[in-house]
């Protein structure tokens, strides 16, 4: 895997950044659920990126010490086999991880035979 230079840092935004990227995580961008919480397909306002944006399910398994974890580890790793992060929010109960958006789905839906969105 290849390692970015010490320079490479996620973004972070607000809830109502991205609150506004996902329509206000409308029933229109959800993408799709796991066991951590729902994914929905947004665009920065500031950029025009379109992103997946995971919203951590605040009574779910994974907790904030896991959250941290993963932002952390997606920081640092790079490869073309693993989603690219965008950046994260962290603000009064919420935990959402900003993710490049996969066009062509997710490996869960190459592996599983899942019906292929393309949005």
């Amino acid at each position: 895997m290849e390692v970015p230079d010490a320079h490479t840092v996620a973004q972070t935004f607000t809830l109502s950044e991205l609150s506004a990227a996902t329509n206000d995580f409308s029933q229109e961008s959800f993408i799709g659920e796991g066991g951590f919480g729902r994914v929905y397909k947004g665009v920065l306002q500031n950029t025009g990126q379109v992103v997946a944006v995971k919203q951590m399910d605040r009574g779910g398994l994974q907790g904030h010490r896991e959250f941290l974890v993963e932002i952390l580890i997606l920081n640092v790793l790079h490869h073309p086999n693993l989603v690219s992060l965008i950046g994260y929010c962290a603000q009064h109960a919420q935990r959402l991880v900003v993710y490049e958006y996969m066009m062509l789905g997710s490996l869960d839906n190459h592996l599983h035979g899942k019906h292929l969105q393309v949005f």
